[in-house]
């Protein structure tokens, strides 16, 4: 019997020259629990387009004390082959992002608007101690 013959090269992935946008969400992520006393947490969720060749990152808000609760603040979808271009939407409004430049002011127009730090302290009025409790109150300027 021959023995099998490896015909792959040393070498079998070429590193991208860029972090995915998939950590760079991740990275977000677990960001979002420090600021906000750990009340809230952010998850991402990647999973492939049904009956597509895209990827698609879903970012959420989750309430631990609501019962894991879990609030879709964006998502972004992007190529197997290349992860730029690729298509993000937020409260309702689309974008084309052409560079990782561009997915990182993106994502912080997104965190620093009003309809976040609204969505943020709503679920956060359902979960903080009420006031003259032992922990601080979080106000939206501390976000």
């Amino acid at each position: 019997m021959a023995s099998l013959q490896n015909l792959w090269p040393k070498e079998v992935a070429a590193m991208p020259a860029q972090r995915s946008p998939g950590a760079i969400l991740r990275e977000q992520a677990a960001l979002l629990g420090p600021r906000v006393n750990n009340l809230l947490e952010g998850r991402v969720e990647t999973g492939p387009l049904p009956h597509d060749t895209k990827f698609h990152h879903s970012f959420k808000i989750v309430v631990p004390a609501l019962d894991f609760y879990q609030y879709e603040l964006f998502s972004l979808s992007h190529g197997v082959k290349e992860f730029y271009p690729l298509d993000a939407v937020a409260h309702g409004k689309g974008a084309h992002l052409k560079t990782e430049a561009e997915l990182v002011e993106w994502l912080r127009a997104v965190f620093a608007s009003h309809e976040t730090k609204r969505i943020i302290g709503t679920l956060l009025a359902m979960v903080e101690p009420p006031a003259g409790g032992s922990e601080p109150q979080l106000t939206l300027d501390r976000l």
